[in-house]
């Protein structure tokens, strides 16, 4: 198990609205329950996800992305009010330009934390990768940890730390239930993303494993 002690604020950052949960809930829920300073930021629009909606236009998809979001972390303990979403264009964070990587540094950076949590450089989604690759070595924290959402349960010797989630197994499980978007609510573009039921037990495992950086 973490030892958390020492974390007295973190910075989770998300390429995507859900990653926080799928690579992190158990890991917030206990800094919160610690009483640790916890700031979720979100980079991209979600929009992606069911570009050929008619039903869910952009605008409207995006708005219910950040309400899933901001639903899933109150039951993580952060409030709105912890939660920053950059909206930057969903499936181009590869593709950043030298602005746009200044600007998330930049919004990284002014929430200053003990603890940095960001996607793993070498996760298989392109966006996931380019925002780890881009934080990895952002200063001004004194602990860097990386997440992997793609694939699913990867294991390997760089899994260095453990967090096991004992009696929040199940309230991940229902946080990410509430991203109804991406579990089948949005059903007129067949070309659309769906979490499976596959994926959801594999996302919401007892022990949600990170890569210590620094």
């Amino acid at each position: 198990m973490i030892d958390l002690s020492s974390f007295g604020s973190a910075t989770i950052v998300a390429p995507h609205p859900d990653d926080e949960t799928i690579g992190a809930f158990g890991l917030i829920r206990a800094l919160r329950d610690l009483d640790a300073q916890v700031s979720i930021i979100v980079v991209s629009d979600g929009s992606a996800s069911h570009r050929n909606s008619r039903e869910w236009p952009k605008v409207k998809l995006v708005a219910q992305r950040k309400k899933e979001t901001v639903a899933a972390m109150a039951l993580a303990g952060v409030a709105e009010t912890s939660i920053r979403c950059l909206n930057f264009v969903d499936g181009g964070l590869h593709e950043l330009s030298p602005t746009e990587k200044s600007e998330i540094l930049d919004a990284v950076m002014s929430a200053p934390a003990d603890l940095l949590v960001i996607p793993e450089p070498i996760d298989d989604h392109p966006d996931h990768r380019a925002i780890g690759q881009l934080l990895a070595y952002c200063p001004s924290f004194q602990s860097v940890w990386t997440y992997r959402v793609w694939p699913p349960l990867c294991v390997g010797p760089e899994d260095e730390l453990r967090h096991e989630l004992g009696d929040d197994q199940p309230l991940k499980r229902q946080a990410l239930a509430l991203y109804a978007t991406q579990l089948g609510l949005v059903d007129d573009d067949p070309t659309g993303f769906t979490i499976s039921p596959e994926l959801i037990d594999q996302f919401c495992a007892p022990v949600e494993r990170f890569r210590k950086l620094r």
